[in-house]
């Protein structure tokens, strides 16, 4: 490589992507251990770090978490060359306008999250190591509204009234009862 180009640094293209799986796995298990907290701020320590290093700056604690991009320096061509190593470090297609739609590292840390975890990254249940009175009180926090919206309420409701599966016809049409009327049933089982 001419002198010239290894003063702007970044390497050769093919030594860059050669590291890629290994680094995208790396990162997803890194990240899948920390909650969505804790993986939004390990991504913008991720994201400072880039422009730290196409701004030839120090290190990422001089890249502000609130500061655009712009601010921070970050013209199109350095967006584009941020996009794609955010976009080899994350294993992610991301568009060129990244930058522009996510503007801050807060921002863009807030969107990496969401797109690689989209289900919030709950770790699968265990159904041997459920909290019952844990379950209980999240059960206890949802609306009644919620619960029909989702089509989860008459399930819910026909499961306790008959844990065995086997349930009678209902004289309550669950689906359309009254919070009275659910509230009323739900006592009744109770006895």
């Amino acid at each position: 490589m001419h002198p010239l180009f290894e003063r702007l640094g970044g390497g050769s293209p093919g030594a860059r992507g050669s590291e890629g799986p290994a680094k995208v796995q790396d990162l997803r298990q890194l990240l899948a251990g920390l909650d969505p907290q804790a993986r939004t701020k390990q991504l913008q320590t991720v994201i400072a770090t880039q422009v730290a290093a196409i701004l030839g700056l120090d290190g990422p604690g001089q890249v502000l978490p609130e500061a655009t991009f712009k601010e921070s320096g970050i013209d199109s061509l350095m967006a584009l060359e941020l996009r794609n190593r955010l976009a080899t470090a994350a294993g992610l297609r991301l568009a060129a306008t990244l930058t522009y739609d996510q503007p801050t590292p807060a921002a863009l840390a807030a969107y990496l999250n969401d797109a690689l975890f989209p289900d919030g990254g709950a770790p699968d249940a265990d159904t041997a190591a459920i909290d019952e009175p844990k379950v209980r009180a999240l059960l206890a926090s949802l609306s009644l509204s919620a619960l029909r919206e989702a089509d989860l309420l008459a399930p819910m409701l026909q499961l306790a009234l008959h844990p065995s599966g086997t349930a009678p016809p209902q004289a309550t049409d669950l689906a359309t009862a009254s919070a009275d009327e659910l509230v009323a049933l739900a006592l009744r089982t109770q006895e």
